[in-house]
């Protein structure tokens, strides 16, 4: 999958690849900051700064400064491959066990997508047709889109929550930090491991990789505290004050530097831009599709006292986040929810190891869950056959041009 994620450009990248690439090669091409100068037809120069979470880009740009853009964009496949190992051993870490079942369930895990996708666009009449078509080359829909709407004639994108696959093809600024400090934090909660301090800077660090997955992680931080801190003794919990104050410098910092942005998204209420009553039924089945079927799987789960609170915790936060709506693809959905999905990801894989259907349960699991996640790499696949039916056309996403010192409006 990590070929044909367009990691590296060896396969056809997703649109988000136009950011990634002028990300880097601005990084590169540029000196730190980066600031661009546009000069307006009237001759008024403006000057603006490049303000992204650029923790993801920074060591490809330094080898691309060293280097070429072209060496920068075969390291950061290598970046993304050394990341995605990472999560996955932070993921055997914790269930004391490396195997390929527990790999696939990994890459593949998700909603069912895939069953939403025909019952809320195409009707299940057509079920088999479409299960029939999604296996052919060239068509390959955006299934985890599914819950998208119209309502008075406007399309609204409030809720998705993307399976590990799709959030490789398109977001691993996000997914990487994601599932690596969420496999940090659902260590520490599940060991009940007392140096709070090293928590802290985990989230510190994670403000520069991606701030959906900093907000999930102070979540996760207050749930923490309640539960395992002893604030009437606070003094045998190991605090480190150098790196309390570490963090604290680090997060005030970035929030000043991305309060700079110039264009701001505004963060709403579903409820303000949908009346409720036509949300309700809409939203009751995001959640079955998507959650439903890990509900049952980890229930059992309940019955231990080390799970029972984290699992509740866990469904309350997922059913929580997409009630907020932030951006025009409302990102605080997709991205916020990647840490709690992480953890529901362990939680399942754990309910499997104290209970009897495992064996044949997580196959045909593995095989539900991913049929919304290969669309992606059908998708790849589609656009590779066509570039070599056209031989000598490049259909892949174009490296940005070398930007201007000055640019026109």
């Amino acid at each position: 999958m990590g070929f044909l994620s367009g990691s590296g450009d060896f396969s056809y990248q997703n649109a988000d690849y136009v950011k990634h690439n002028a990300i880097l090669f601005d990084l590169i091409s540029q000196s730190w900051p980066v600031i661009f100068e546009i000069k307006t037809q009237d001759g008024q120069e403006n000057v603006f700064s490049l303000i992204y979470y650029f923790a993801y880009y920074l060591p490809a740009a330094l080898i691309g400064k060293i280097f070429s853009f072209k060496i920068a964009i075969y390291f950061i496949f290598l970046w993304t491959f050394i990341g995605v190992l990472i999560s996955f051993l932070w993921l055997s870490k914790i269930l004391n066990k490396i195997n390929l079942i527990y790999l696939n369930f990994f890459i593949f895990f998700a909603g069912f997508d895939y069953f939403g996708y025909v019952v809320n666009k195409i009707g299940i009449e057509s079920f088999f047709l479409s299960f029939i078509n999604a296996f052919k080359s060239d068509y390959a829909p955006h299934v985890s889109w599914w819950s998208a709407f119209t309502y008075k004639e406007k399309l609204y994108y409030l809720w998705q929550f993307s399976s590990n696959t799709t959030l490789l093809f398109w977001v691993p600024q996000h997914a990487i930090p994601g599932w690596i400090t969420g496999g940090i934090f659902i260590s520490f909660i599940l060991t009940q491991e007392k140096k709070i301090s090293n928590l802290i800077i985990w989230i510190a660090l994670s403000f520069f990789w991606s701030p959906f997955v900093t907000i999930s992680l102070g979540i996760y931080f207050i749930y923490y505290l309640i539960n395992f801190f002893n604030f009437k003794n606070f003094k045998k919990e190991n605090l480190n004050i150098s790196y309390i104050l570490f963090s604290l410098y680090v997060i005030i910092i970035l929030i000043l530097f991305y309060l700079s942005r110039i264009e701001k998204n505004e963060i709403s209420f579903i409820w303000n831009l949908v009346p409720f009553n036509i949300l309700f039924s809409k939203l009751l089945i995001f959640y079955i599709f998507q959650i439903g079927i890990f509900v049952i799987l980890i229930y059992p789960l309940i019955s231990f006292k080390k799970y029972s609170r984290l699992i509740i915790f866990t469904l309350l936060f997922l059913i929580t986040i997409p009630l907020i709506k932030f951006g025009m693809y409302n990102d605080f959905c997709m991205r916020v929810s990647i840490v709690p999905l992480f953890f529901l990801l362990v939680l399942t894989l754990k309910s499997f190891e104290y209970f009897s259907f495992k064996k044949y349960t997580i196959f045909i699991l593995i095989f539900f869950m991913s049929l919304g996640p290969l669309q992606e790499g059908k998708r790849s696949i589609s656009h590779l056959i066509h570039m070599m039916a056209r031989s000598g056309e490049n259909i892949f996403v174009a490296s940005p041009p070398p930007p201007k010192k000055k640019h026109q409006l």
